[in-house]
């Protein structure tokens, strides 16, 4: 499943949303741990950690899930809970490729914790009573996928691990409305650290409200997290022969950000006031902790300033700004035109990972009229 953490990285953790959990046929023999084996063998269930590590965080993963009643046992990559008659397979791929990152004497403890927390919340939204659904509901911006997981630029060579089939349907299902061409507004729940997707018909089994009250709480629960959030501010330029366009770049340690366009108008009157949002706002959320910002100008500042934020949005989602082969998350790497709560797509990728800029109607005019 997609999920945010407080790393600032997306998790994905195979099971069924908020509904009951997926059940799989597994025929599943117990590993047995082998406390003579080697400390530097690197472990076959959990490639890239030694495998005295991995075996640490099988015993955690044992002791936590079997505290809450599941049976427990592994495979590679996986972890299978049993209860009830219920078989439920969690990849552990995002639990090690954290461990792989992280040193610390304190990592299996803090990421197994992290990670035992949003699996279980996953399978206990059902027992949230509709106060806690209310405290804990969020509305988040999170990519539009196919339904086979790869976006069509998906080959370019600085996406290396494009978000798979089940995140597509589990961001799809937990969608209430679609944002511009590429983004949808997503119900999720804070669970601790992270925020997890959640399946919008679930929300109803759960003898909650209708989901356009579901949606209001979780803006209003988005605008106060969004104003307790820490966020830096620079204004970046580029200078051509005859024009100077720029726009606004914020980063934040939180997940939020990206989201922000959701609620728009307070956002910028609080945190932004420098732009002017009368004639239009262009975003661009490149991944989870970013958010570029311009206001609709005028004539060739606003077709520069437009190349600008297509270019910038497409370099960092897609890795290549900083050299990196695989960004922290994507979220889109488009530009979209935000006016009076409306939104749509002004930019595209095409198959080979460059931009294309596509403006409306409305932004051509605008380009047209000189000050």
């Amino acid at each position: 499943m997609a999920v945010w953490g407080s790393s600032s990285f997306w998790q994905r953790l195979r099971a069924d949303g908020v509904r009951r959990p997926q059940i799989r046929s597994t025929t599943q023999k117990t590993v047995s741990h082998n406390p003579g084996a080697p400390r530097g063998r690197q472990d076959e269930q959990m490639a890239g950690l030694s495998f005295a590590r991995a075996d640490e965080v099988r015993r955690k993963l044992t002791a936590d899930f079997t505290a809450l009643g599941y049976d427990v046992s592994f495979e590679p990559s996986a972890v299978v809970l049993r209860r009830d008659g219920d078989a439920t397979v969690l990849d552990l791929d995002p639990l090690i490729d954290g461990l792989r990152g992280d040193s610390s004497p304190q990592a299996v403890a803090t990421w197994t914790e992290s990670f035992v927390t949003v699996a279980t919340a996953v399978a206990d939204v059902r027992n949230l009573s509709t106060a806690e659904i209310y405290r804990n509901l969020r509305t988040v911006l999170m990519p539009r996928l196919p339904a086979d997981g790869r976006p069509h630029f998906a080959d370019h060579e600085y996406v290396v691990d494009p978000t798979d089939v089940e995140d597509a349907r589990i961001i799809g299902e937990a969608a209430v409305a679609a944002v511009g061409a590429d983004l949808l507004e997503c119900f999720a729940f804070e669970v601790g650290e992270a925020v997890v997707p959640v399946n919008a018909a679930s929300l109803a089994d759960a003898d909650a409200d209708d989901a356009a009250t579901l949606r209001r709480a979780g803006r209003a629960n988005l605008q106060r997290a969004l104003e307790a959030t820490e966020i830096d501010v620079d204004y970046h330029s580029v200078v051509g022969e005859d024009f100077t366009a720029g726009a606004w770049a914020l980063t934040s340690p939180s997940f939020y950000l990206s989201s922000a366009p959701l609620v728009f108008e307070k956002f910028l009157d609080q945190r932004l006031p420098q732009v002017d949002p009368s004639e239009g706002v262009l975003f661009a959320v490149p991944t989870p902790t970013m958010l570029l910002v311009r206001d609709v100008s005028e004539g060739e500042d606003l077709a520069h300033g437009l190349h600008v934020m297509a270019a910038g949005a497409a370099a960092i989602a897609l890795g290549v700004d900083s050299g990196r082969r695989q960004p922290e998350a994507m979220v889109s790497p488009r530009v979209h035109l935000w006016r009076d709560g409306h939104v749509i797509t002004v930019s595209d990728i095409d198959d080979e990972g460059n931009y294309l800029v596509t403006p409306d109607d409305y932004l051509i005019g605008r380009m047209e009229h000189e000050f």
